[in-house]
């Protein structure tokens, strides 16, 4: 003879983490996990297949005052209070396991007991009184229904409530609506026929139009557009050219780092309480519209020229006075470009006439700069630099990649002197 399978009853979170095991193995499901997982499986499981195990008499005790299922919790966020008891825990958290399994027990037969009450005794009171009165009140309004017959002497049709008088005014009102459309239509076919000439002019001389930029593309455009492009290859293939060109775009980078961005809103129509006259007037206007916001960030441009804002103007004066100056005056000391000879004046001339003679300042070399310069900047990243020069000096950018940038334009300022020497 077949063992009898075990029956479940009781409330979920009166049960310890090995009756729920007991109860997972029983529906084939996954028992792996904490008792926190564990209940929720089995809770979604119950619920998802309710109407199948409510009639199976090993399960059907489980849906016995089964309290709502909880919202998936985040063990991640929240700390969970059913981490693993310490050793001198360990008999308190079983004595309370076991409480709750017993007033779950006595919770789920007190409902028992309820329902059968509710079906035996008030269920049916409460049928028999709601057809009661029923019954009561068809005989009174047969009887007000009599009364007033005979009272008045009118019969059934004369105590008929009348149509009512928006059905008559739809009714009255339907043939002057089709008599306005029966009208209405030849003006609008006329407008129609009248429209469609300019529209369709309007729609060739689109084309037209689209047909001329593309010959012009053709023809010129492509021209253009080559020559756009060797102009500024031109410009970028001189060392002087493509040096400032990478000082400017290192200077806009630094003023995005430093300046700060302030979030701006939109809102429309405005708040009713702002201080603003303009702002109540356009809420008093459009208040029946529905509220949009927009949220946009703005650059506080005059941040850097105000007395509190320290950090830009610091920052802007550093990156200028240690990565720009001075490989600029050392690239006009150390040079490897050829320089005018300097010729030594006669001394039987003039003053005036000594000086003329002297060379003027040595022209800069801009690969010395970019060497200089890319030295000054990876410095910072070597071990040999100190932590608070290191740190003062990546508030103003990324130190990587300002490197980068720097050997990237040595690189082809040294490009462009190989192929000086070659030709």
């Amino acid at each position: 003879m077949a063992p009898t399978p075990q029956a479940f009853a009781g409330s979920l979170s009166g049960k310890n983490k090995a009756e729920i095991v007991d109860i997972l193995k029983a529906l084939d499901q996954d028992t792996t996990g904490l008792k926190a997982e564990l209940e929720d499986r089995l809770e979604q499981y119950l619920q998802d297949n309710e109407a199948t195990l409510r009639e199976d008499g090993q399960f059907k005790g489980l849906y016995v005052a089964r309290r709502k299922r909880r919202s998936p919790r985040d063990d991640s966020a929240t700390p969970s209070v059913r981490a693993t008891p310490s050793a001198r825990g360990t008999r308190a958290s079983e004595d309370l396991d076991a409480l709750k399994t017993a007033t779950g027990n006595l919770a789920g037969k007190a409902y028992d007991a309820a329902a059968t009450t509710y079906d035996q005794s008030v269920r049916p009171t409460l049928n028999n009184a709601l057809e009661e009165g029923q019954e009561i009140a068809t005989r009174s309004a047969k009887r007000v229904y009599k009364k007033v017959k005979d009272v008045t002497g009118l019969d059934e049709d004369s105590l008929r409530i009348p149509d009512s008088p928006t059905r008559a005014l739809r009714s009255q009102a339907r043939p002057i609506i089709e008599n306005g459309i029966q009208r209405a239509r030849p003006i609008v076919e006329d407008g129609i026929q009248k429209a469609r000439p300019v529209v369709e002019d309007g729609i060739q001389q689109a084309e037209h139009l689209r047909k001329m930029s593309v010959r012009y593309w053709r023809e010129n455009g492509k021209r253009e557009a080559r020559q756009a492009l060797r102009e500024l290859q031109a410009h970028l293939s001189t060392p002087v050219n493509l040096i400032k060109t990478m000082l400017f775009l290192e200077m806009v980078y630094l003023l995005y780092c430093l300046i700060p961005w302030h979030r701006k809103e939109l809102q429309f129509p405005p708040s009713k309480f702002s201080f603003h006259a303009w702002d109540r007037f356009l809420y008093a206007m459009f208040w029946w519209m529905p509220e949009i916001k927009r949220g946009y960030y703005l650059p506080e441009l005059f941040a850097m020229f105000r007395p509190s804002s320290n950090n830009a103007g610091a920052g802007f004066a550093m990156w200028l006075i240690y990565t720009v100056i001075p490989p600029f005056l050392l690239s006009h000391v150390i040079t490897f470009l050829p320089q005018e000879p300097v010729k030594a004046p006669a001394r039987n001339t003039r003053s005036a006439s000594r000086n003329a003679s002297i060379a003027a300042l040595p022209a800069w070399d801009p690969l010395v700069f970019c060497l200089i310069r890319l030295a000054l900047v990876v410095f910072p990243i070597t071990s040999a630099s100190p932590d608070f020069f290191r740190f003062q000096l990546e508030a103003i950018g990324n130190l990587s990649g300002r490197a980068l940038v720097t050997a990237l334009t040595g690189g082809f300022v040294l490009a462009h002197r190989l192929a000086a020497l070659a030709e």
